[in-house]
């Protein structure tokens, strides 16, 4: 992003990279696995949001959308301002349920 550019909200990043994503429930399932798809896999492995600092990069999952995304600390102060409880562990924010997170470990090709 350049100075010059606007800010883009993460609703709007997912958008415009949802072309590159892996349709939820496209990995192959084990027998006797249940229907969950793997990004709700890995949100089951993240933190509750009620331990989610803003100012961190990391990575969050949307509830909504069934999608993990890099969180950008430069949204913090909006999530701040609007973000508001939805449940126990859940944020609701930008149109999107925020129901886990997870630090970015570089050096680990999927981040994890």
């Amino acid at each position: 992003m350049t100075p010059d550019e606007p800010m883009r909200s993460p609703r709007a990043e997912m958008t415009s990279s949802a072309k590159n994503s892996v349709p939820a429930g496209s990995r192959k399932r084990k027998p006797g696995e249940d229907d969950v798809s793997a990004r709700q896999a890995d949100a089951y492995c993240m933190n509750l949001m009620d331990t989610f600092d803003p100012d961190m990069p990391c990575r969050v999952h949307d509830k909504v959308n069934d999608q993990i995304f890099e969180w950008n600390p430069q949204w913090a102060s909006m999530f701040r301002e609007y973000g508001a409880k939805w449940g126990e562990g859940i944020v609701a924010w930008d149109g999107l349920l925020l129901d886990g997170w997870t630090p970015i470990m570089h050096g680990h090709p999927s981040g994890h």
